[in-house]
């Protein structure tokens, strides 16, 4: 089959899958890093959706951080899987957040898009053009 050529380079094709959604993830969160408290504190009171009501600003906070370096470590391929479960469950908790708000629900597909991205991934690992061997 003329298409099986494309077979040898599969870890190509997921070094182009970790370059463009850990290029995401930095063009997305680095915005929201910067942005300071008003922006963590939005994002944290989210959370409550799933009952986490304690510290908004510090959840928020993690949660962009979170996504701006996991998205460095994603293109790297330093610690990936652990990054996109990480990246997995704030994705998750987003999509549970979309389902819940009725006006959101309209751009919801595209986080649960994401949401299972994230989690195939961290079952096909990084790819043999990684830095790290064992992520």
């Amino acid at each position: 089959m003329a298409l099986g050529v494309l077979s040898r380079y599969s870890n190509f094709g997921i070094l182009m899958l970790r370059f463009a959604a850990g290029f995401y993830l930095i063009v997305d969160g680095a915005p929201k890093v910067f942005e300071g408290p008003d922006t963590w504190v939005k994002i944290g009171n989210s959370l409550a959706v799933i009952g986490v009501k304690l510290a908004p600003e510090l959840w928020g906070f993690l949660t962009v951080f979170s996504e701006f370096v996991c998205g460095f470590l994603m293109i790297l391929g330093l610690k990936f899987r652990a990054s996109c479960l990480l990246l997995f469950i704030i994705s998750l908790i987003a999509s549970i957040v979309k389902f819940n708000n009725a006006r959101d629900f309209i751009y919801a597909p595209f986080i649960y898009q994401v949401t299972i991205l994230f989690l195939s991934m961290a079952f096909i690992g990084a790819g043999d053009y990684s830095i790290d061997k064992d992520s």
